[in-house]
């Protein structure tokens, strides 16, 4: 039987540093990310969700926003490069 996958994150929380959780936090990169798009340049934010994705953090809904601020700001292929390599990955599994 599988371990709770939940249980698992928990553990490996418990044992990571603040700083480390606050670095990997999904719901600041996002925060970050959004408020780039805002009021940042086309480079800052393409920086943000580049980071995002290096640090293995990114979900599907990160992607798919990341594709289409490429495309409205006519970076058509690096859009389909984001979109098309982020399938070919392992965009289901479970992220402490």
């Amino acid at each position: 039987m599988d371990p709770d996958p939940s249980h698992c994150c928990a553990a490996t929380r418990q044992t990571e540093t603040v700083q480390t959780r606050l670095y990997k936090s999904l719901k600041l990169w996002s925060f970050y990310a959004d408020l780039q798009e805002s009021i940042g340049t086309v480079e800052s934010t393409k920086a943000v969700y580049d980071r995002i994705i290096e640090l293995r953090i990114a979900t599907p809904q990160i992607i798919i926003n990341y594709a289409l601020f490429l495309e409205e700001n006519n970076y058509f292929e690096e859009s389909f490069k984001v979109h098309a390599g982020r399938q070919t990955t392992d965009v289901g599994r479970v992220r402490c």
